[in-house]
């Protein structure tokens, strides 16, 4: 009996590493034979934005912020324009070629969870089977999607990001830590009142003897504002003041009427000293929002025409303590951040007033304590385009199950569901989502921070 019981447990360990064997076995195999560990190279740039294909990248010979330049657009006889700065003559000639990023695909994510909006994943393309794809879902089964002035809308509802979805999407406009050279140009950011000062790394205020309050008026605050510039390639429209456009500093394709952008991002590293509130200011075409913080009280409330009408708390900071504030509009939404922990998020509906918007979205101001800003980055959203010669964009129908709606980061070049003959992709041409590999971080230059088309190395 103790050998039949013995030969017994014998064989159920021989099945349990049988079982763990094949496991392994099959997960070798997915990794391996199918591609999953094997290099990926992003070989387009239609989602640009967020990964790169083969691009050419020069520093600007004005500000020496590096513009990058889809390589499939390039002509190497051109002149370049920086998007950072409007400089016109940097010469693309000797410019090296850079291959398009590395990427990894996640085979097994959809087998336990289903998409989400806003994920970026890699399909087999519709209409030509042996190339791979990555664009972003925006559209999931049973909901119809629409593209109405630059906006998403799902079920006639707007689709909203997060603060890691908008992270990932964000264009940038503006770098302060790369100037023109130029001395005869004006300054991005202007001190209305001359109390703000303008140093190598940033922007000093050194303080004011208001007092302390937990309820001041706009009017109490010292402004620092943004000036954006058009930085055109045409005589005397360099420095032209204009609001935020949908432009991409890494086409260089046909031209197109611009939109301007109200959904706007700011992120700067910020130090204080003494007790006292720190406010940024955004204009959404139609109105003015704040978002105010109390760094030694860990308090942040956000305000609308005088009023509060949301609130958020924070670990307190230190004086003197360096701190990364972030504070954006996007999708009708204010939201703001510390050291990318999200502080506060409020929704609201679009004012009743014509839109008009400005060339100075964002201001920063203090009030009481004095201010070290630096590292200052401007970005905008991205402005979703309907198919060109179209107002607007919509699905017919709702779409069926288990298909999707997938759509490229730059509009302006992308082929995906906006014009494909059946825009609705089947689940079952989805690969799985796509990241980076370990270590490698995002490049924010020239504009441009997920896409185009994929292949694999040998």
């Amino acid at each position: 009996m103790c050998a039949a019981w013995l030969q017994s447990r014998v064989v159920r360990r021989l099945g349990a590493w049988s079982a763990l064997l094949a496991a392994v076995l099959l997960g070798v195999r997915l990794l391996v034979v199918q591609g999953f560990v094997r290099p990926v190279r992003v070989v387009s740039g239609s989602m640009a934005p967020a990964l790169l294909g083969p691009h050419f990248q020069i520093a600007c010979r004005d500000c020496g912020y590096p513009v990058l330049i889809d390589a499939a657009q390039a002509d190497k006889d051109e002149p370049v324009v920086c998007s950072n700065c409007g400089y016109a003559k940097n010469d693309l000639s000797q410019a090296a070629l850079h291959t398009g990023e590395r990427v990894l695909i996640d085979r097994g994510a959809f087998g336990l969870r289903r998409p989400r909006r806003f994920q970026t994943v890699a399909f087999i393309e519709p209409h030509e089977p042996r190339r791979l794809v990555v664009k972003r879902i925006v559209g999931l089964p049973g909901e119809r999607v629409e593209i109405r002035g630059g906006d998403l809308f799902v079920n006639d509802r707007l689709a909203r990001k997060s603060w890691e979805e908008l992270r990932e999407m964000a264009v940038v406009v503006h770098d302060d830590r790369f100037r023109p050279g130029n001395a005869g140009l004006p300054s991005r950011w202007r001190s209305e009142s001359g109390r703000w000062t303008e140093s190598a790394a940033g922007y000093h205020y050194s303080g004011d003897l208001q007092p302390f309050t937990t309820a001041p008026t706009r009017s109490q605050f010292t402004w620092l504002t943004y000036h954006h510039w058009r930085c055109s390639p045409l005589p005397g429209l360099r420095t032209k003041e204009s609001p935020v456009l949908d432009d991409y500093g890494y086409n260089l394709g046909p031209s197109r009427t611009l939109n301007p952008v109200t959904d706007v991002l700011l992120q700067c590293h910020v130090q204080t000293e003494g007790e006292g509130c720190l406010a940024v200011s955004l204009h959404d075409g139609r109105q003015t929002w704040e978002v105010r913080v109390w760094p030694q009280r860990g308090r942040a409330v956000v305000v609308r025409a005088g009023e509060e009408v949301a609130a958020g708390a924070f670990a307190r900071q230190d004086q003197g303590e360096s701190f990364l504030l972030e504070v954006a509009l996007c999708d009708r939404q204010v939201l703001a951040a510390i050291n990318e922990r999200p502080l506060v998020r409020h929704a609201y509906e679009v004012a009743p007033a014509p839109r008009r918007p400005t060339s100075t979205p964002i201001a920063l101001g203090a009030l009481g304590l004095a201010v070290e800003v630096r590292e200052i980055l401007v970005a905008r959203d991205v402005f979703h385009l309907p198919p060109p010669g179209r107002g607007k964009w919509s699905l017919d129908q709702p779409l069926d199950d288990a298909h999707y709606v997938v759509l490229g980061d730059n509009a302006p070049i992308a082929q995906d569901s906006r014009v494909w003959a059946t825009p609705a992709l089947p689940r079952n041409a989805l690969l799985g989502p796509v990241f980076r590999w370990p270590g490698v971080q995002p490049m924010r230059g020239g504009s441009v921070l997920v896409g185009g088309k994929l292949q694999i190395e040998q």
